[in-house]
């Protein structure tokens, strides 16, 4: 029985609260080491110690009181130390991940670019040659239009004299009364 401990004892030993030993009782892994006395609920020691290591503290073991180790440096001041150079380099770590994303994005919004501007000079080399065929085609239809209307006063040079070769024919009364 002196293996086993107090939620309260267990949460003052790891620094966590005293709801978070509980839920650690309620964990299936952890009912072959959680115990129930007088409607108290225990866990063994070394259970809680390999999940939450204990704080720097020492145990009297005779009346189970926990009493606490004074040092130079503090526990906290020490863990805080390790905690703030951890986290140091944990945001490191993240910082180079993000500047290597950042120039990852960075080169592929380059590469979208060139694209884009490829795409674009390539539409433009359409659309110029779109416009060079429709300058000849205009062109094209002009020269068409004067060759059409040359035809066309032709045409009516040539029916002008056969109308009057016709009335010519017609005799005198005919043509004076028309």
């Amino acid at each position: 029985m002196s293996d086993f401990i107090s939620l309260a004892e267990a949460a003052s030993r790891t620094g966590k609260s005293e709801m978070t030993i509980r839920r650690l009782t309620k964990k299936d892994g952890s009912k072959r080491h959680v115990s129930h006395r007088n409607g108290v609920i225990l866990i063994r020691a070394e259970f809680v110690n390999s999940i939450y290591p204990f704080l720097d503290n020492h145990v009297n073991i005779d009346n189970k009181n926990v009493s606490y180790v004074n040092k130079s440096v503090s526990v906290h001041q020490v863990e805080s130390e390790d905690f703030k150079n951890n986290r140091i380099a944990i945001l490191e770590t993240k910082v180079e991940g993000q500047a290597a994303l950042l120039e990852s994005k960075q080169h592929y919004i380059t590469f979208l670019e060139k694209q884009f501007q490829e795409y674009k000079d390539e539409k433009q080399k359409e659309l110029d040659r779109l416009h060079e065929r429709w300058s000849q085609e205009q062109e094209i239809f002009k020269r068409d239009q004067h060759l059409n209307a040359g035809k066309y006063m032709i045409q009516q040079n040539q029916e002008l004299p056969e109308s009057i070769d016709n009335e010519e024919k017609k005799s005198l009364w005919k043509r004076i009364f028309k």
